[in-house]
Protein backbone atom coordinates (compact mmCIF):
# COMPACT_ATOMS: atom_id res chain seq x y z
CA UNK A 1 0.00 0.00 0.00
CA UNK A 2 2.87 2.37 0.81
CA UNK A 3 4.56 1.51 -2.52
CA UNK A 4 1.30 2.08 -4.35
CA UNK A 5 0.91 5.48 -2.74
CA UNK A 6 4.56 6.41 -3.54
CA UNK A 7 4.06 5.27 -7.15
CA UNK A 8 0.88 7.35 -7.41
CA UNK A 9 2.68 10.38 -5.94
CA UNK A 10 5.61 9.86 -8.33
CA UNK A 11 3.19 9.52 -11.26
CA UNK A 12 1.41 12.71 -10.14
CA UNK A 13 4.76 14.60 -9.90
CA UNK A 14 5.76 13.35 -13.35
CA UNK A 15 2.38 14.37 -14.80
CA UNK A 16 2.63 17.83 -13.18
CA UNK A 17 6.18 18.25 -14.47
CA UNK A 18 5.04 17.28 -17.98
CA UNK A 19 2.10 19.69 -17.73
CA UNK A 20 4.41 22.48 -16.52
CA UNK A 21 6.85 21.78 -19.39
CA UNK A 22 4.01 21.76 -21.92
CA UNK A 23 2.67 25.09 -20.57
CA UNK A 24 6.18 26.55 -20.69
CA UNK A 25 6.57 25.47 -24.33
CA UNK A 26 3.13 26.89 -25.17
CA UNK A 27 4.08 30.23 -23.59
CA UNK A 28 7.36 30.27 -25.51
CA UNK A 29 5.53 29.45 -28.74
CA UNK A 30 2.99 32.22 -28.08
CA UNK A 31 5.84 34.67 -27.44
CA UNK A 32 7.52 33.66 -30.72
CA UNK A 33 4.19 34.06 -32.50
CA UNK A 34 3.71 37.52 -30.96
CA UNK A 35 7.21 38.56 -32.10
CA UNK A 36 6.49 37.29 -35.61
CA UNK A 37 3.22 39.23 -35.71
CA UNK A 38 5.02 42.40 -34.57
CA UNK A 39 7.69 41.91 -37.24
CA UNK A 40 5.00 41.35 -39.87
CA UNK A 41 3.34 44.61 -38.83
CA UNK A 42 6.65 46.49 -39.07
CA UNK A 43 7.19 45.04 -42.56
CA UNK A 44 3.66 46.05 -43.62
CA UNK A 45 4.26 49.60 -42.38
CA UNK A 46 7.64 49.75 -44.12
CA UNK A 47 6.14 48.36 -47.33
CA UNK A 48 3.34 50.92 -47.18
CA UNK A 49 5.90 53.73 -46.73
CA UNK A 50 7.98 52.34 -49.62
CA UNK A 51 4.89 52.14 -51.83
CA UNK A 52 3.99 55.76 -51.07
CA UNK A 53 7.60 56.85 -51.65
CA UNK A 54 7.69 54.97 -54.97
CA UNK A 55 4.47 56.67 -56.07
CA UNK A 56 5.90 60.04 -55.05
CA UNK A 57 9.15 59.42 -56.93
CA UNK A 58 7.23 58.23 -59.99
CA UNK A 59 5.24 61.49 -60.00
CA UNK A 60 8.44 63.53 -59.63
CA UNK A 61 10.11 61.63 -62.49
CA UNK A 62 7.06 62.06 -64.73
CA UNK A 63 6.90 65.78 -63.96
CA UNK A 64 10.61 66.24 -64.69
CA UNK A 65 10.28 64.34 -67.97
CA UNK A 66 7.40 66.60 -68.98
CA UNK A 67 9.41 69.65 -67.93
CA UNK A 68 12.42 68.42 -69.93
CA UNK A 69 10.28 67.85 -73.03
CA UNK A 70 8.74 71.30 -72.61
CA UNK A 71 12.18 72.91 -72.28
CA UNK A 72 13.36 71.05 -75.38
CA UNK A 73 10.24 72.19 -77.27
CA UNK A 74 10.73 75.78 -76.15
CA UNK A 75 14.40 75.68 -77.14
CA UNK A 76 13.53 74.13 -80.48
CA UNK A 77 10.88 76.79 -81.03
CA UNK A 78 13.35 79.53 -80.07
CA UNK A 79 15.96 78.04 -82.41
CA UNK A 80 13.38 77.88 -85.21
CA UNK A 81 12.40 81.49 -84.63
CA UNK A 82 16.06 82.55 -84.56
CA UNK A 83 16.62 80.66 -87.82
CA UNK A 84 13.61 82.44 -89.36
CA UNK A 85 14.97 85.81 -88.25
CA UNK A 86 18.39 84.93 -89.68
CA UNK A 87 16.78 83.85 -92.94
CA UNK A 88 14.77 87.05 -93.06
CA UNK A 89 17.92 89.11 -92.49
CA UNK A 90 19.69 87.10 -95.20
CA UNK A 91 16.84 87.76 -97.62
CA UNK A 92 16.83 91.45 -96.74
CA UNK A 93 20.61 91.54 -97.21
CA UNK A 94 20.33 89.83 -100.58
CA UNK A 95 17.58 92.20 -101.66
CA UNK A 96 19.53 95.18 -100.46
CA UNK A 97 22.63 93.95 -102.29
CA UNK A 98 20.57 93.41 -105.42
CA UNK A 99 19.33 96.98 -105.22
CA UNK A 100 22.84 98.36 -104.86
Amino acid sequence: EEEERERAEEEERRRRAEDAERRKQEREEMERLKLLEEEAQRVRVADEWKRHRLEELSRIIAARKIQHRWVQTVRWEQARQAMNVACNFAQIAEQTQAVW
